[in-house]
């Protein structure tokens, strides 16, 4: 049961849920497949459509720039924020570009509407309504880019409410840039590590498909993930992912995160 206040969570299940995408004239349904229970993730193929997909990444293509990092409540380029007292020279944390998108209108054709019917999808799937969304953030990882491990409501209070990240896997014609939960499967916690974003990059290698799970992108595609526990402001501290480094190509990625204080 969720209460008002808070986003709807959908149960961890061995049985997928079947979740209808479209308006009532394109009934498209999706399975919602339980990937880990602890972190809660979830998986769908086939959300969004290869035209949806590429609309988003020509949208964003013109508006790229370096992915920053929230360091104690503070933006700073991914590149420049190394952990405190590393060595010289040592692997940046993020290396990726990043663009946002804003809603468009009820109206919008052509593009426009590709972009609007793709985040209506993402909302459908989430359970949650369009006001509690942000503007959708997509990525770009060229090789050896990545996002070592990090919770997608740390850093900063601006950022704290996000309960739901729909995270959108936009091609797969490149190779690596999984996407690993470290967390996953573990019977409890070591919350000293839990805690600490360096303790769990020294923990977990930075990134690695060696622990927990690791989901590999395919176009179109979707997973969900919840950063806060059920009714709760508290942070579910098993929900540590990171983005693995690209070996081969370019990934094209996009979150669309849902928050508790955007709902009625």
């Amino acid at each position: 049961a969720v209460v008002d206040a808070f986003p709807f969570v959908w149960p961890a299940s061995d049985v997928p849920h079947l979740v209808e995408l479209g308006p009532e004239h394109d009934p498209t349904t999706v399975e919602l497949k339980t990937l880990s229970a602890r972190p809660r993730v979830l998986e769908a193929d086939g959300v969004l459509t290869a035209e949806e997909c590429n609309a988003i990444i020509e949208a964003a293509r013109p508006d790229l720039k370096e992915s920053v990092v929230v360091v104690q409540g503070k933006s700073q380029p991914g590149s420049a924020a190394a952990q405190p007292g590393a060595a010289e020279g040592a692997v940046s944390p993020r290396t990726s570009a990043t663009a946002w998108l804003k809603r468009p209108s009820d109206e919008a054709e052509g593009r426009g509407a590709l972009l609007l019917s793709a985040q209506a999808k993402l909302a459908r799937l989430a359970g949650v309504e369009f006001a509690g969304a942000e503007n959708m953030q997509v990525l770009r990882y060229g090789v050896g880019d990545h996002y070592h491990y990090h919770v997608d409501n740390g850093g900063s209070p601006s950022i704290e409410s996000r309960a739901l990240t729909a995270l959108v896997y936009l091609n797969d014609d490149f190779e690596g840039g999984k996407t690993s939960f470290p967390m996953a499967g573990r019977d409890e916690l070591d919350m000293k590590v839990a805690r600490n974003v360096y303790a769990v990059r020294r923990e977990y290698a930075d990134c690695t498909t060696s622990h927990g799970l690791a989901v590999a992108p395919r176009r179109g595609s979707v997973v969900l993930f919840y950063s806060l526990q059920p009714n709760s402001m508290l942070k579910d501290r098993w929900a540590w992912h990171g983005s693995c480094d690209v070996s081969r190509g370019e990934k094209w990625a996009a979150n669309y995160w849902f928050r508790v204080d955007r709902l009625d």
